[in-house]
């Protein structure tokens, strides 16, 4: 199962690209930043990978999304300061060495 993040960039949270490199320290496969979505009517349902977006950083609650072959789960960057992305981040860093372990 691939991880990432999604963040709504403010003008007090963390920079783009500094985010970036900590979620890759950290060992973190995605980052995803948010503007707007759509769905392409062009593919097939069937073909499409499946995101949960706001997973929830904890490994019991995670185990049945893989069960049910989800392809990518991202948790949510809270909309703080810097110092406090980075806490979140490093909070939940065992968890997703655990999850690349499993893949």
């Amino acid at each position: 199962m691939l991880t990432g993040v999604y963040y709504f960039p403010t003008d007090y949270g963390i920079d783009i690209a500094e985010l970036a490199r900590a979620l890759e320290e950290r060992g973190y496969d995605a980052l995803f930043v948010c503007e707007h979505t759509h769905i392409p009517t062009s593919r097939d349902p069937a073909t499409l990978p499946i995101t949960v977006f706001a997973a929830p950083p904890d490994r019991e609650k995670l185990l049945p999304y893989r069960e049910a072959g989800i392809h990518r789960v991202l948790f949510e960057v809270p909309d703080v300061s810097r110092d406090e992305i980075l806490r979140v981040l490093d909070k939940n860093a065992p968890l997703i060495a655990q999850l690349a372990e499993a893949r």
